[in-house]
């Protein structure tokens, strides 16, 4: 029972924080903007025990994919400890690349390991051996390629709100919708969730899964439109993020 009460309050909390980005859950949003990419490794996780978020987290992409630091996703992604985990994940995002037709989650695809061992997705279908061998019979190609059984699922458009909505709720995810995602939104992301990260250009390199010549050209970027700093303390860079730049 305690188990199930621990179960339960996750699934929760995760449904506040993307009620706060955009999608009917019917309870109240989440106080503080989520981190994209940690939620989205989070939901995975907890997918086996709650089925709706798996159209509903793929719709979301597929409205609002440019949101995601896909280059931090692929170094969390790579990081993933469990081949389950990562399946789930890799079969979310590719679901979502199938809708948009979009290459912008390959990179983070490309990071996820097919499960170890083949079985039904959600956990009430791992119920008895019949449910097992009926959610084999009806997943679809794409899931059995992770070995993580499901049918395809349907884009919930009704059930994600306009990015108007969506951009007065967050307005600190400007720099995502800006930025389109890419190198330059990940470095952001990760210095505004982890400030220690930009004690050190290297530093900063890992945890967005970069290059040091791409995360400098990057950088050179972001100063230019005056959105970090950088500060050279003897032998390391330090960057920071100019408070407020894109909120205002």
């Amino acid at each position: 029972m305690y188990g199930s009460q621990i179960v339960a309050d996750r699934v929760q909390q995760l449904q506040a924080q993307w009620t706060r980005l955009g999608v009917f859950f019917n309870l109240e949003p989440s106080v503080f903007t989520p981190d994209i990419e940690r939620l989205l490794l989070d939901t995975a996780q907890a997918m086996p025990q709650y089925s709706r978020f798996l159209p509903c987290t793929m719709t979301w992409l597929y409205r609002y994919e440019p949101l995601v630091a896909r280059h931090r996703l692929a170094r969390m992604a790579a990081e993933i400890p469990d081949r389950q985990w990562s399946a789930r994940l890799g079969l979310l995002l590719d679901f979502a690349r199938h809708h948009t037709g979009s290459d912008h989650l390959s990179i983070v695809i490309e990071q996820c390991k097919r499960a170890e061992v083949a079985m039904p997705l959600f956990d009430v279908e791992r119920s008895s051996p019949g449910m097992i061998e009926l959610a084999k019979d009806l997943a679809c190609p794409r899931s059995k390629r992770w070995r993580v059984w499901t049918q395809e699922p349907d884009l919930k458009t009704d059930v994600i709100r306009p990015a108007k909505w969506l951009m007065a709720m967050n307005p600190d995810l400007r720099y995502r919708a800006i930025f389109s995602g890419n190198l330059r939104a990940s470095i952001l992301a990760c210095l505004n969730s982890d400030p220690q990260c930009g004690q050190s250009e290297s530093a900063l390199a890992r945890a967005c899964g970069a290059t040091r010549p791409a995360l400098r050209e990057a950088l050179d970027h972001l100063e230019l439109c005056g959105l970090v700093t950088r500060k050279s303390t003897g032998w390391r860079v330090v960057i920071k993020v100019v408070p407020n730049a894109l909120v205002a």
